[in-house]
């Protein structure tokens, strides 16, 4: 599993190192005005054998229904 969290800061300008309040296990920065986007990403084989099973077939649905309205767009076109 990877994780990534990034900060999306409202200013352009960045970040003043002096503003940096860094603990042994935080770093906070007063006033800043950020989103923040946790990102995580699993491999097939940490997933639980009925969620794989779940989204693959998703993915083959999504794949169907692509192909299909290709052909669709083609006819109508």
């Amino acid at each position: 599993m990877k994780q990534r969290i990034t900060y999306l800061l409202h200013e352009a300008g960045g970040v003043d190192p002096e503003t940096l309040d860094v603990g042994k296990d935080s770093i906070k920065l007063p006033g800043l005005k950020a989103a923040k986007e946790w990102r995580v990403t699993l491999g097939t084989r940490e997933l639980p054998k009925e969620v794989w099973r779940c989204l693959l077939s998703e993915l083959e649905t999504q794949l169907r229904s692509s192909r299909d309205y290709g052909k669709q767009a083609n006819i109508h076109s």
